[in-house]
This record gives structure tokens, sequence and C-alpha cells, in this order.
């Protein structure tokens, strides 16, 4: 009956899309408050799923609608400023289509099934996994602070957008490595469950680096890392509420410090750009973070307009699995180099519709290391047309219904879920299927093996004894 529901609603506000063309950002807006709240009232079961809509109306809505109840410009952003109206209404008509079936994919894989995957792992297994994962947690966590660290110094030196020109690569190839693992070890030590008193630690270090990277300039990780922890921690709280993982006066704290958490978020792009906040400040630094990051949105309509113009035999949603062996140690024995940054070669035989957009619509921008980022609706549109629209968000709303399945399925079901989770919070302003690459690369493959390889044979040899 609700699935129903559900899309008569959305049959109404196709038909009034078609009618009433003056109110196509208004019926967006609808689509948008409809899903929104839907997951927020069930929110125990679709947390992922609210937390998406979160992202979504953040990078790629926020500069629509937010002009319907302020004074800031609707379509004031390079290249927006000149989009034709038809362009408008096709990037309103990806976005309601996207919204639709984002919501249609999770409806479809919470009823598909209502129970965990069996745990076919013993207990002995995952201890020794959760046991081994948190010591080298605690080791990877001084290599990331001391690449963190130098980014930051390297950024304060020379600005931020020097960071995608010539990145710094100082220290020792080990210490990079073993920085890399960092993530991957807090995502296995957590997917082991354990338990409150045990966890705490290590999300204290994962958020501790999360924390530095804004002075790196990259706001994102922070948010995103900030989001993916804030979901465990609830699901772990319903999972186990007697360990009380977070109270409710804690939640309210957090939520009365969002606004001003955003508010910072925003005035740190000031001083990423090295512009004067004095003489730029907004009237309403809140309404002007959404706004501000609204910008992603300009990749749809940019892909529209360029839609006979892509590099010929160029895929965008496969790309990082295409790349995934570029510049490492096997891809140099294969001849997979990485292609030069902000290069004209990146940007035309590159896997980032981003970096192809960039270089196209404002050339000198990308040359100085700028870039308009990404979005999946773009690449997916790039590709395959509505279709791929409809067949990658139909897709990310099943995947965001997995997660909680997942996690408590097993060890190695649930570090994998959590790469998608941070992928597809980040891909309304970042590549689709980008989670491929940062969980399928050889040295993660190899760890993994090694990991799973230690904990087995400790566990056999256990049984064997007793």
């Amino acid at each position: 009956m609700k699935n129903s529901f559900y899309i008569y609603y959305f049959i109404c506000i196709f038909i009034l899309f078609v009618i009433f063309p003056q109110i196509r950002v208004e019926l967006l807006l609808l689509s948008w408050l409809y899903v929104f709240f839907d997951s927020l009232i069930n929110i125990r079961k679709k947390i992922t799923l609210c937390a998406f809509y979160v992202t979504f109306f953040t990078f790629l809505m926020g500069r629509l609608v937010l002009p319907l109840f302020s004074s800031i410009k609707p379509d004031y952003h390079e290249n927006m400023s000149g989009f034709k109206p038809e362009l408008w209404d096709f990037i309103y008509l990806v976005l309601i289509i996207a919204l639709f079936t984002i919501h249609l994919g999770f409806n479809y894989g919470e009823g598909q099934s209502r129970k965990s995957i069996s745990n076919k792992q013993d207990e002995l297994y995952v201890n020794k996994i959760r046991s081994l994962c948190s010591k080298f947690v605690f080791v990877t966590f001084a290599f990331k602070i001391i690449t963190t660290l130098e980014i930051v110094r390297y950024v304060f030196n020379n600005g931020y957008l020097a960071l995608y020109l010539e990145p710094p690569h100082e220290l020792p190839y080990i210490v990079y490595k073993c920085a890399d693992l960092f993530v991957l070890f807090v995502y296995v030590f957590l997917a082991t469950l354990p338990n409150k008193k045990t966890s705490k630690y290590v999300l204290v270090c994962y958020m501790v680096d999360a924390t530095l990277s804004i002075f790196t300039g990259r706001r994102g990780t922070f948010m995103f890392s900030a989001l993916l922890i804030g979901i465990y921690i609830y699901i772990r709280n319903k999972l186990s509420p007697e360990e009380k993982w977070i109270s409710k006066r804690t939640i309210r704290l957090l939520l009365l410090s969002l606004p001003f958490v955003l508010i910072g978020m925003y005035f740190i792009g000031y001083v990423r750009a090295e512009v004067d906040i004095e003489s730029n400040a907004p009237e309403n630094p809140l309404l002007s973070f959404f706004y501000s990051q609204g910008g992603s949105v300009q990749l749809i309509g940019l892909t529209k307009l360029s839609e006979d113009h892509f590099p010929s035999s160029q895929y965008y949603l496969p790309g990082p699995l295409l790349h995934i062996f570029d510049g490492t140690t096997i891809g140099n024995v294969f001849g997979l180099k990485e292609l030069e940054p902000q290069s004209t070669e990146l940007a035309m035989k590159g896997d980032c519709l981003g970096d192809y957009l960039t270089y196209k619509y404002n050339s000198t921008r990308y040359f100085y290391g700028g870039g308009y980022g990404g979005c999946y609706l773009a690449e997916a549109y790039a590709d395959l047309g509505f279709v791929g629209v409809v067949l990658v968000s139909f897709l990310f709303g099943w995947l965001l219904s997995k997660f909680r399945y997942w996690l408590t399925s097993n060890v190695w079901f649930s570090t994998i879920s959590f790469y998608i989770l941070f992928g597809i919070l980040h891909s309304p302003r970042g590549q689709a299927f980008i989670f491929l690459k940062e969980m399928l690369t050889p040295t993660v493959l190899i760890v993994v093996f090694i990991i799973h390889t230690y904990a087995s044979n400790i566990s056999n040899k256990r049984k064997i004894v007793s």
C-alpha cells in the first residue's frame, strides 16, 4: 500500500512536470521533501538513505531551490548563468528521476530480505581479525598523520590548488603505502562489531585524521567521514542498546552544533580560495553554505551540452576499474603509467568526467589545478543516457538498503559495505564507482588475503587442539 502511494505520488509529479513547466523547480523540491521525510520518519531502517538525501540536496539541489526562499540569484555559477530554459528542465527531470529510482531501489532491497546474511565465520576467527587490525590501526595511524601533516604544510606554503598540480612526495614510498592502509584497517576492525570500549580509540583516531584534513582544504573528507561514523554509531546503538553507544543528550548537542560546523566549512572555503572574508562575508552563511556547495549540478547540464563531443571510446562509469592499475607496480610492468595531473592527456583519456568538462569549459582553471569535481548522474547520462540515470540510481538505492544487513553478516561483506557507503554518500559530487578503485587495489587485496589467512590458520589450529 505504501509503495503504491509512492508510485502514484511520483506519477502525479511527472504529470504536473509536463503540464506546468513554470513550477518545475518547486516539483523537484516536493519530490525531495517526500523521499527525505519518508526516510527520516523511518530512520531506524533508512538511516543510510536519509544521509544520502542530505548529500544529494547539498551538492545537487541547494543552488536550485534556495533562491525560492532568499534573494540569491538562482543561476549564478560560471556556466550555469548561460543555461537555457530547456537545459534547466533537463536537469530538473534528471534529478526527479534519480530521487524516484533511488527510493525504489532502496525499497526493493529492503523488501528483498529482512534477515541478515547468515554468519558462517566463527567467533575465534573474528576475534583474531579484530585483535590484529586494532594493532595495525594505531601503527598506520602514525603514518597517516605524518602524510596528512605533510599535505597541510604543503598547502600552507603553496596554496590549495598546487596540491592537484604537483602533490608532495618527499617521504619514503613505504610511508605512503602504510598511510593508505589506515582506512582499510579501520573498516575491517569496525566490521568485526567490536564493543564500545574497544572501538572508541579507533573511532577517535579516524576522526582526528579526518579533522586534520580540513587544514588541507579538503572539507569533504571530514564531512563524509563524520557522516559515515555517525551512521555506524547509530546502527550499533540499535544493535547493542545495552552499551549506549550514543545518548539522546549527545544527539541533541550534535544537532545544535551542526549549523555552526556547516558555517565553519563555508568560511574555510574562503580561506582555501585565499579570498578576503571581511569583504565577501554573506548575510546568511548557513544558506550560503548549501548554495555554494550546489555547483556540482552544473555537470549534469554540461554533460547534456557535450553529449556529442566526448572523447571517442571513453566511458566514465567503469573508468575507476579501467584505470585501477595506472601508476602501480603491476601497472608499470604492463606500461600503464599514471597520467600527469591537470594535463590535456588526463582530461581526454582519464576516468573522471569532471576533468574533461573543466578542461572543455574552463581550461584556465583546469591548468591551474582547479576542477568542477564530479557527479554520478552526469557520468551515468554520459555513458547510457536516461537508462544510465535509472540503473545507477536504482543500484545505489539497493546498495544503501544492504548496509545494515551486511554489517551484521560477516567481516568481509561488512568491510566492503563501508567502502560502498562512503563512495555513494560522496557520489553526488564525485565519481559513481570510485569506491571500486579504492577497495580493489592490489595492496588492499593482498593485505585482506594476509589477514584472512592469518585468522583462519590460528582458528583452525585452536580447533584441532581443542
